[in-house]
């Protein structure tokens, strides 16, 4: 059993009925373990429990939240590709893993990788009240 069996109906049973209508099925996608070891490449350190979790769970919706976790990318990628606009410093090292209309959370590698909190109006991050991955995506599933 992997470490996030138990998330996998939370998730899939929390999309409402006006969720689908709107929007339609929550979408989410494995990751396979080839991307996976490209991000470890790419991001050496990146924790293991945010891997897990690509790997048992996928990319994509949770439940009826407009909100997705992905593939790690840095802060200016997601500027540029997605045209985010944010008011944090671009060249902040922040390999952000979620977001949704407001705002986004990343991690912190210069920092242990802790996870940070930004709001896309704001320049300021704060840390999260989160001391790893999978505490974060359990408090945000229940």
């Amino acid at each position: 059993m992997g470490r996030y069996t138990d998330l996998i109906p939370k998730i899939e049973a929390s999309g409402t009925e006006y969720f689908k209508q709107e929007f339609g099925e929550p979408e989410r996608r494995l990751v396979p373990l080839k991307e996976i070891n490209k991000i470890r490449k790419e991001f050496p350190g990146i924790p293991e429990d945010f891997l897990d979790y690509l790997l048992e769970v996928g990319e994509g919706c949770i439940g009826d939240m407009l909100c997705d976790i992905f593939i790690p990318r840095r802060l200016k990628e997601m500027h540029d590709e997605d045209h985010i606009d944010v008011e944090i410093d671009l060249t902040t090292n922040l390999v952000c893993f979620y977001a949704d209309d407001d705002a986004f959370a990343a991690f912190l590698p210069d920092d242990g990788w802790k996870i940070v909190n930004a709001y896309h109006a704001f320049s300021e991050i704060e840390p999260s009240v989160r001391n790893s991955f999978e505490e974060y995506i359990r408090a945000m599933a229940s």
